[in-house]
């Protein structure tokens, strides 16, 4: 059971691109580089545990068309599977996708998630944060705890 006719969503949008094309002919792309031959929107399955590929978008590409590479064998981390005018991934098990607009290839989407590191450093190097920084917390266990239990005793 499936559902047809027409997606509408909130903005009144009915022209999304959802069905794929699996480049290859459903085949995993393994060798570099890889060229798309297919039009509209494509999805490539790549495997790059045998060392780094390259996706090559699909020569004459048309306003609207979309590729979507997917790292399918967990080894993008070690071996980046770079998509000429979209970006790389290098991390492992994720995917990017990109849509052609205005003569140019567009990042559409990239799941790359930020380490727990990234984040904090990109938070704390924000001046108007209430970050408690580790530097703040070194700073504070460095105070001499009698210099603290004379402060209380004057109270």
């Amino acid at each position: 059971m499936g559902i047809t006719g027409n997606l509408q969503l909130g903005g009144g949008i009915t022209d999304i691109k959802q069905a794929y094309t699996v480049a290859n002919s459903g085949v995993t792309v393994t060798t570099s580089p890889y060229t798309v031959s297919d039009t509209g929107s494509v999805i490539v399955y790549v495997d790059s545990s045998g060392g780094a590929v390259t996706v090559n978008p699909i020569a004459s590409p048309t306003e609207g068309d979309r590729l979507k590479v997917v790292d399918i064998a967990g080894s993008a981390g070690t071996y980046n599977i770079t998509v000429t005018n979209i970006g790389v991934i290098d991390y492992n098990n994720r995917s990017i996708e990109g849509v052609y607009r205005d003569a140019s290839w567009k990042v559409l989407e990239d799941d790359t998630e930020l380490t727990a590191a990234e984040i904090k450093t990109s938070y704390e190097s924000n001046s108007d944060t209430n970050a408690f920084t580790d530097a703040e917390k070194t700073q504070v266990a460095e105070i001499d705890q009698t210099a603290i239990k004379y402060a209380i005793a004057l109270g």
